[in-house]
């Protein structure tokens, strides 16, 4: 079967029942039809003195010590006064020169990754995430700031974390059993707020820093540059998964009774951590070759051999719970990993599910890419999958059926259609505007909403600086 790829006038707005809505350039009469969310233009906040204190005041007063402080921050003060005038130099420039390139020969910064996995940090987006309970989009931007977006009907209001931890952002989760809990990976660890979402109801229009929220830092040793987090999202929802591209030790940090263990394995690092949905699985993606899959009542583990020199891109559980589906970097085939039974006994089968490739988009100068990038899944109905490539503006769209039927015969994936990008814009009086996004505009990051009542609701960030979204409306969600 064909489907029709949205041209560059047109861009998609939302999914009904199978049926992929594009909408035209400037097109204002989809109000009345179809519910939209406005997009997201991103802008950074200004810089703004902080109002709270990032060390604790010290047990003992000396006088000597705060006579030692005040001289030196006088000299750094005249220093930073006088900077300009000293690179204007002679010896400052020959300095810098030799500095500059001693460094860079010589001191190469380690992130703990190959050099041929390395996260991009291209763009302005870092990683997205969706509160699993309210309309809140949380968004790590280059600069390693938290914007938490919340919808407030046709525009979004938004605040601001940040932190001097919170340095070299990888990822952000929200606690999945919490009202304001949201875990940001960095790399000199992770660093847990808790913020007060009642106060996000405030009138305020513009961007400011959040006025309630408080940050736990967790570390642990050779544990540098997390690249993946996951909250246990059991009913508890107490555990928090912890991997580290330097490291194969898996972290699991008790937040409730604050204890850390550590599970040792041979390897070189993960880079994907995957809980289950009723969590009694965990899925972690390793760079050496291994995988592993831990059952999280005994913490034994099933090790999964990777192809030599190909590792886990990207991952997701399918709502049995039994079945995770995934993509190795480099590659256009997703596999599903089938559990056969309760426990490591029964066999593990891999099953290579579908080749997807990526739309032929007949006016873009550039060439097809094949290569995925992210998939992720609708996880509350499990009835959804959005799929993105390297270098295309197409996001492939596929309506998943799950049985042991469809798959053993592969028949899993069924293709609706392909999304473009449409930036959505309401007026002063209600009017709706809609511009899709140039050609050359590409997606960074995806997800899917659990509180969308009506199915499911698909965020996008894309390297422009606009986050655009895509209402899906579901029979399922129609019926209950």
């Amino acid at each position: 079967m064909q489907y029709t790829i949205p041209d560059q006038n047109h861009g998609t707005v939302a999914e009904h029942n199978g049926d992929i809505i594009n909408v035209e350039n400037n097109e204002s009469d989809v109000k009345s039809t179809i519910p939209l969310y406005p997009s997201i233009q991103f802008k950074p906040i200004e810089n703004q003195a902080a109002d709270y204190v990032n060390t604790a005041p010290s047990k003992e007063f000396n006088m000597f010590e705060a006579k030692y402080n005040e001289l030196t921050q006088s000299i750094e003060t005249c220093i930073r006064k006088s900077l300009n005038t000293i690179e204007q130099t002679n010896a400052y420039v020959t300095a810098k020169r030799i500095y500059d390139y001693i460094n860079k020969s010589y001191f190469k910064v380690e992130t703990g990754l190959p050099s041929d996995i390395q996260i991009s940090s291209d763009g302005i987006f870092k990683s997205i995430s969706w509160h699993p309970h309210q309309e809140i989009l949380a968004v790590a931007d280059s600069a390693d700031r938290i914007y938490l977006y919340t919808k407030q009907e046709t525009t979004w209001k938004c605040q601001v974390l940040e932190h001097v931890l919170m340095k070299d952002i990888r990822c952000i989760e929200w606690k999945s059993k919490a009202t304001g809990t949201l875990a940001v990976g960095c790399k000199a660890g992770v660093c847990v707020w808790n913020i007060s979402i009642h106060l996000n109801n405030t009138s305020n229009t513009g961007i400011w820093y959040h006025p309630a929220a408080s940050m736990q830092h967790l570390e642990y040793p050779e544990q540098e540059c997390v690249t993946a987090i996951a909250w246990d999202p059991s009913p508890g929802s107490h555990l928090l998964a912890i991997a580290s591209s330097a490291s194969s030790t898996l972290i699991i940090h008790d937040m409730l009774l604050n204890r850390t263990v550590a599970l040792k394995r041979y390897g070189k690092g993960n880079t994907v951590v995957r809980w289950s949905n009723d969590g009694k699985w965990l899925f972690v993606g390793g760079t050496a070759g291994v995988s592993r899959i831990w059952s999280s009542t005994t913490w034994a583990s099933k090790q999964l051999k990777n192809p030599p020199g190909l590792w886990v891109q990207a991952a997701c559980w399918l709502p049995d719970n039994m079945t995770l589906l995934y993509s190795m970097k480099g590659k256009n085939d997703i596999h599903a990993l089938c559990l056969s039974g309760p426990t490591f006994k029964q066999d593990v089968w891999d099953i290579k599910m579908i080749t997807v490739h990526s739309a032929a988009i007949s006016d873009s100068a550039s060439h097809t890419a094949n290569t995925i990038q992210d998939i992720t899944i609708d996880h509350r109905y499990g009835q959804r999958i959005a799929v993105f490539f390297e270098n295309s503006p197409i996001i492939n769209l596929y309506n998943i059926q799950l049985s042991p039927l469809n798959i053993r015969e592969r028949k899993v994936f069924h293709q609706i259609g392909y999304i473009r990008g449409a930036q959505v814009e309401y007026g002063d009086k209600g009017s709706v505007h809609v511009s899709a996004l140039k050609n050359e505009t590409k997606p960074l990051h995806i997800s899917f909403s659990s509180f969308y009542k009506q199915g499911a609701v698909l965020a996008i960030a894309w390297d422009n600086g606009v986050i655009t979204f895509v209402t899906h409306n579901l029979k399922t969600a129609l019926a209950n």
